[in-house]
């Protein structure tokens, strides 16, 4: 344990190890006896809140209190309110339809064009050039 987090924990749970987490209290003991000057001057600060939180009364709330902050808590409105702008119901429902079918639409023209039946003879045939092309530019 480092100095920083045995200043966060008597800041946090106070002086008194027995308030400490469990699962740190042997570390937090460990570096109080290796370091006693600086745990020392961390506890005082944590004994002198201790003492300071133990002076302040507790008060219980009583049946008013509660009754008076459990009025003044906002309800709930019961009847929904109206839609300021009206839109019909179908609307959402017709613009995902149109979506829909100007995707359908650009898919198959995809697919015409990519997928396009293409004779093999044909393309050599473009691409090859003939032998009187071959003579003439030789």
């Amino acid at each position: 344990m480092d100095a920083q987090r045995f200043e966060s924990l008597t800041a946090a749970y106070g002086a008194d190890p027995a308030r400490w987490p469990q699962a740190e209290r042997e570390a937090a003991l460990a570096f109080q006896r290796e370091h006693r000057a600086q745990a020392e001057r961390l506890l005082f600060e944590a004994r002198m809140i201790d003492a300071a939180l133990a002076e302040v009364p507790i008060q219980v709330a009583t049946a008013d209190l509660r009754e008076r902050v459990l009025a003044s808590v906002p309800r709930a409105k019961t009847k929904p309110e109206r839609r300021r702008h009206f839109m019909p119901a179908w609307l959402p429902g017709a613009g995902l339809a149109a979506a829909c079918a100007v995707g359908v639409l650009a898919g198959s023209m995809a697919v015409e064009r990519v997928a396009a039946p293409v004779q093999a003879d044909q393309l050599v045939a473009e691409a090859a050039p003939t032998m009187d092309e071959l003579e003439v530019a030789g």
